[in-house]
């Protein structure tokens, strides 16, 4: 089960992971209002928002679907 993950990780983060991925997230999380802006503010926040990105494997339909 590992190895069909890490292959679908691989094969992600070399086609579907890019900077319009970030860039849209990074839109998204900057206009909604339910996180406070002390959580927004924290250390890393955006880091950890595109490491789970990256964990759930998600691509730009699926983030554009968030809104």
């Amino acid at each position: 089960m590992d190895n069909i993950y890490i292959s679908r990780y691989t094969q992600y983060t070399m086609h579907e992971f890019n900077s319009k991925v970030v860039n849209m997230i990074v839109v998204y999380f900057n206009q909604i209002n339910s996180f406070s802006n002390k959580l927004k503010k924290e250390p890393n926040f955006i880091n950890k928002i595109i490491n789970i990105l990256k964990h759930l494997l998600m691509n730009e339909l699926e983030i554009a679907c968030l809104r």
